[in-house]
């Protein structure tokens, strides 16, 4: 499932996004990557979205052709 795979990628480098971003001693840095952190888990919550919304559309397209 490509869009899993996709969820997963964007959530794991949210994650390390994150653990740079606390470990970095300058300000601008640390804001830099916790914006890159927020940029991947933004990402991971529209491919989960559109996961949802795409599976809810084809469960009432089944039950209308039936």
């Amino acid at each position: 499932m490509p869009a899993q795979n996709d969820r997963e990628y964007f959530l794991r480098r949210a994650r390390q996004e994150r653990e740079i971003a606390n470990r970095a001693e300058d300000n601008a840095v640390a804001l830099a990557h916790s914006r890159m952190a927020d940029t991947y888990e933004r990402r991971a919550r529209e491919l989960e979205y559109g996961a949802r919304e795409m599976s809810t559309l084809l469960e009432g397209r089944s039950v209308a052709i039936q």
